[in-house]
C-alpha cells in the first residue's frame, strides 16, 4: 500500500511540474482579406479589427491576398491550420458567388466555420460629372445610340458585373465590362477617365469622392438605403431583374474548435454594439449590422442560390440577343447620336458643295453648258461626302475637341487638309486625263479615306456613280459632253 501511495504521489508531482497549457489566444492572429488594399473589404476589416483585437486579447495582422474575385485568397485561408490563428475577413461572400461566375468548384457552406457578419454592403454605379448621362435611364439611352462605347469597371465584384449585365439585357443594351482586383484601382481609373462608369461599394474611396462632388451616383445595385444619398434610386426599383446581396463578416477553416469560433462570435457581437465603432462606420458611409454564425451561413447559402438564377437569366438573354438580327438604327436614334469627326467633315464638304453649286459656279462661269463640267466634279465629291455623313464613322466630338493639342482636333484638321489637297489634285488630273478616268481613280480613294472598307460597296458606288452620270447626262438629257471630259 505504501508503494502504491508513493507512486501516485510521484505521478502527481510530475504532472504538477508540467507547464500549464496556454489559454487561446497566446499570439497574434492572421486575418486574410481575399482582396487587394483600398476596397471596402480592406477598409472595414481594419476598422472592426481595431476593436475586435481588444476583445480577443491579441492583435489581428491583416494580410491582403487579392485577385480572382476573392477565390484564391479564400482558398488560402480555408487551407490554413484550423487552430484559430488564421481567420478570413471582409467580403468573403464575393468568393462564394464568384465560383458560379468563373466555373470554379462551389463551396460547401457546412464545411466553413462562420463567425458572424458585421455589415451588409450595397454596390453603386458611379460616373464623372462631365459625362452626358446622370441617371440610369440616360446611361441606357447613351449605350443604345453608342453601342460598344461605354466601359463599366467593377471593383472585384463579379456579382455587380452580372447584375449590370442582367439590367442591360432587360433594356436591350450591352456594356464593355472590366473587372478589377479591388475598388482602389477601379476608382483611380474612373477618376482618370480610363473607364466611363464604375461599380463600387458604399464607403469606398469612390463613394467618398461622390460625397465631395468629384463623382456622381447613377444607381444603387443593392436593396438598402445609401448613406448620405437617400434619393439614389435602386436599380431593382427601375425594373432590373436582380440586385446585389452581400454581407461582410469573418469565418474560420473547417475543423476550428467550436469554443474558438464561439469566442469570436461573442466578441464580434459585443464589438458591433460599440458606439464609437458604429459612429466611425456610419461616418464613412457604411451600414453596420450583426449576424451570428448560423444566420451568416444561411444568408450566404441564399445568396449563392440567387446568383445561380441570375446566371441562368443572363445566359438565356445572351443567346436570345445573339440569335436576333441586328436592328437598323431608327431615325430618332440617329438624331440623338453624338456627332463624329467624320460626320462633321462630311457635313462640311456637303455644305461646300452646295456653295459651289449654287453660288460660286454661277458667279465664275457664264452659261449652263460651261457650268456643267465643274458641277460634275462637285457631284463626285458630294456623293462620298454624303455617304460619310450618313454612316457616322469615327470618334465622337467632346469638349476635348476644342482644347488645344487635342488628338480629335488634330484628326479633324489633318483630314480636312488631305481632302482639300486631294480635290485640287483631282481637278488637275481632270484637265490632263479626263473626268471619267480621274473619277474612276479618285472615287474609290475618297471612299477609303471616308472609313469605307467594303470592296463591293466601293466598287458598286464608283460604277454606279459614274454610270449614272453618263446615262442621265448623255442618254436621257442628251447633254453633249465637252471635249476632254471623257478622256
Amino acid at each position: 500500500m505504501k508503494k502504491i501511495l508513493g507512486l501516485i504521489l510521484a505521478v502527481g508531482l510530475m504532472l504538477g511540474a508540467l507547464p500549464a497549457r496556454a489559454e487561446y489566444p497566446d499570439k497574434a492572429i492572421t486575418c486574410i482579406v481575399p482582396f487587394a488594399p483600398g476596397g471596402a473589404a480592406d477598409i472595414t476589416v481594419r476598422m472592426v479589427a481595431d476593436y475586435l483585437s481588444k476583445e480577443i486579447g491579441q492583435p489581428l495582422v491583416i494580410v491582403n491576398k487579392g485577385g480572382g474575385s476573392g477565390i484564391p485568397g479564400l482558398n488560402f485561408g480555408l487551407k490554413a491550420r484550423p487552430d484559430g490563428y488564421t481567420v478570413l475577413g471582409g467580403s468573403i461572400g464575393n468568393a462564394f458567388v464568384a465560383t458560379y461566375f468563373l466555373g470554379a468548384p462551389a463551396y460547401d457552406m457546412d464545411k466553413i466555420a462562420f463567425v458572424g457578419a458585421y455589415m451588409p454592403h450595397d454596390r453603386l454605379l458611379l460616373t464623372r460629372p462631365d459625362k452626358p448621362y446622370k441617371t440610369w435611364q440616360e446611361l441606357v439611352e447613351y449605350a443604345r445610340t453608342h453601342p460598344g462605347e461605354v466601359a463599366i469597371g467593377h471593383g472585384a465584384s463579379q456579382e455587380g458585373l452580372e447584375v449590370v449585365k442582367a439590367a442591360g439585357i432587360k433594356e436591350g443594351v450591352s456594356f464593355n465590362q472590366v473587372m478589377y482586383k479591388s475598388g482602389g484601382p477601379a476608382t483611380a481609373d474612373l477618376l482618370g477617365d480610363h473607364i466611363d462608369v464604375c461599380d463600387l461599394g458604399t464607403g469606398t474611396a469612390g463613394f467618398q469622392a461622390a460625397r465631395k462632388g468629384d463623382l456622381i451616383i447613377i444607381a444603387n445595385l443593392g436593396t438598402a438605403e445609401v448613406p448620405f444619398f437617400p434619393d439614389v434610386p435602386k436599380l431593382r426599383d427601375m425594373g432590373a431583374p436582380f440586385a446585389t446581396s452581400l454581407m461582410y463578416g469573418f469565418a474560420f477553416p473547417n475543423g476550428t474548435p467550436e469554443a474558438i469560433r464561439l469566442k469570436w462570435e461573442q466578441a464580434l457581437a459585443k464589438v458591433m454594439q460599440n458606439k464609437e465603432l458604429l459612429d466611425k462606420m456610419h461616418a464613412a458611409g457604411f451600414t453596420p449590422a450583426f449576424l451570428n454564425g448560423k444566420e451568416y451561413r444561411e444568408f450566404s447559402r441564399n445568396s449563392t442560390s440567387a446568383v445561380q438564377e441570375m446566371l441562368k437569366y443572363n445566359k438565356q438573354g445572351s443567346k436570345k440577343e445573339s440569335s436576333q438580327p441586328s436592328r437598323r438604327p431608327r431615325l430618332r436614334d440617329k438624331m440623338e447620336e453624338a456627332m463624329s469627326v467624320d460626320r462633321l467633315i462630311g457635313g462640311l464638304f456637303l455644305f461646300a458643295c452646295l456653295l459651289l453649286w449654287f453660288w460660286i459656279i454661277p458667279q465664275q462661269v457664264v452659261g449652263e453648258e460651261q457650268a456643267f463640267y465643274p458641277r460634275l466634279t462637285v457631284i463626285l465629291v458630294a456623293i462620298p461626302a454624303a455617304l460619310m455623313f450618313l454612316r457616322n464613322k469615327g470618334r465622337r466630338i467632346t469638349l476635348a475637341f476644342f482644347r488645344e493639342g487635342s488628338d480629335i482636333s488634330k484628326d479633324l484638321a489633318v483630314k480636312i487638309l488631305v481632302l482639300v489637297l486631294s480635290y485640287i489634285v483631282f481637278l488637275l488630273c481632270v484637265e490632263k486625263i479626263g473626268f471619267f478616268v480621274s473619277s474612276a481613280v479618285f472615287c474609290p480613294l475618297y471612299m477609303l479615306f471616308f472609313a469605307e472598307r467594303n470592296f463591293w460597296r466601293i466598287s458598286l458606288t464608283t460604277c454606279g456613280l459614274l454610270g449614272g452620270i453618263y446615262i442621265i447626262v448623255v442618254q436621257l438629257l442628251k447633254y453633249p459632253l465637252p471635249a476632254g471630259l471623257l478622256f
